[in-house]
């Protein structure tokens, strides 16, 4: 009797497991890309709140300012003479002289404009050093900070840190119109703050979601690739250069003011006057996904462009955006 055997499958060959296995990459490339993707999108949105109540409190905090500097110029006491020397005697190119003046040393942005600039400006101008940022710094010698004037490109990183350093700062000092003070870790979470050594010392920062310091620039000119320059922002009105300055709408800075005296302000404060179209709001930063922060004078310089960092601006939906 003929007995009837099941066929057997031979076994698997080495291309089949091959392409099996190349299956199984493919699939899981796809699927880490996309987990990435959704990674990158959450830390993005999560810097992006930070910012926008970082940049929002700072805002409070320079209209604070600028409200307290117009008053000065009504209080008989406070030495104003010196700005309205520089001001060639014009009333409201003195405020904003005045205001620039004040804005500078309530908002420094690096260690060489509170060692350095500030006392001299309290000096020559009358306008009082912020004590909380000399007695942070105390034991840190004038002549080993950086001259923002004369740095480097190999230096525009720790400019930056400083610049976070000193934003911390800032945001925590209780101002006019401010009760106490900003509470980082209630108006930002822990997990926002973190810190720098910087001359070897610790500075609290903030910082954002891939742990880089937060940064700020008082005055954002020379930032090229930022589009804070561009509409809906900055527009072009009149004959160029049009520069948007909040502190000076009449543009006063600009216009029918002694060459001289417009020269030493701009020397005096580091402040552009002559750049082509510039937005001199305030800005805050993060250098988003490359961690690279690209955004100052310095970098600008090397002819590179900067295109993934995170704004304050847009974080808090300004210029309609």
């Amino acid at each position: 009797m003929r007995v009837l055997r099941k066929r057997e499958r031979p076994a698997f060959t080495l291309i089949e497991i091959l392409v099996v296995i190349a299956l199984i990459a493919v699939l899981m490339a796809l699927g880490a890309g996309a987990w990435f993707r959704v990674k990158a999108s959450q830390m993005e949105k999560a810097t992006n709140t930070t910012l926008g109540v970082l940049q929002s409190q700072f805002d409070q905090q320079w209209k604070a300012e600028s409200d307290q500097a117009k008053q000065d110029l009504n209080d008989t006491t406070k030495f104003v003479g010196a700005a309205r020397t520089l001001a060639d005697n014009d009333s409201i190119r003195t405020k904003v002289v005045w205001t620039k003046l004040r804005q500078k040393v309530a908002f420094p942005q690096n260690f060489w404009e509170v060692l350095v600039w500030a006392p001299a400006a309290s000096t020559k101008y009358g306008v009082a050093q912020n004590s909380a940022y000399r007695g942070a710094l105390a034991g840190i010698s004038q002549a080993n900070v950086i001259d923002p004037n004369t740095a480097t490109a190999a230096q525009y990183e720790q400019l930056h840190m400083e610049s976070a350093a000193l934003l911390y700062l800032a945001l925590t000092q209780p101002r006019r119109g401010q009760g106490s003070g900003f509470n980082p870790v209630d108006h930002v979470g822990a997990h926002a703050v973190g810190d720098v050594t910087l001359y070897g010392r610790h500075f609290k920062v903030f910082i954002d979601s891939w742990q880089r310091p937060i940064a700020f620039i008082r005055w954002p000119f020379s930032a090229a690739a930022m589009d804070l320059n561009g509409p809906p922002f900055a527009t072009l009105w009149g004959a160029p250069p049009a520069v948007v300055d909040p502190t000076d709408p009449e543009r006063r800075l600009l216009l029918g003011w002694n060459t001289q005296l417009q020269t030493s302000f701009s020397q005096d404060l580091g402040h552009p006057l002559a750049s082509p179209p510039v937005n001199l709001t305030p800005v805050i930063f993060s250098g988003g996904r490359d961690r690279d922060y690209g955004v100052d004078i310095i970098y600008t310089r090397l002819g590179a462009v900067e295109d993934d960092n995170i704004y304050g601006y847009r974080s808090r939906s300004a210029g309609g955006k």
